[in-house]
């Protein structure tokens, strides 16, 4: 079994100049999967690229959670065909 890598949420939001509110609202909405630490939470990386996708569709195009959830929904069934 290979070994998971894994991402710091508080690097990310450091890396990406965003704060740890953005990051919560996404887990509320349950649209990526972390795992817990004492001090930090971590994002798989095969988890990056969707929660990349998620930060620019809310900033770049000013969709709120409910609007991305349902975009990544259509997108998963698209693909999965």
């Amino acid at each position: 079994m290979e070994d998971q890598m894994y991402i710091s949420i508080k690097a990310f939001c450091r890396a990406h100049e965003i704060g740890l509110d953005f990051i919560e609202e996404v887990l509320e909405y349950e649209l990526i999967e972390v795992q817990q630490t004492e001090d930090d939470l971590l994002l798989p990386e095969e988890q990056l690229e969707r929660l990349e996708r998620i930060l620019r569709l809310h900033y770049d195009l000013g969709i709120n959670m409910p609007g991305i959830d349902v975009i990544l929904r259509l997108l998963e069934r698209f693909y999965s065909f």
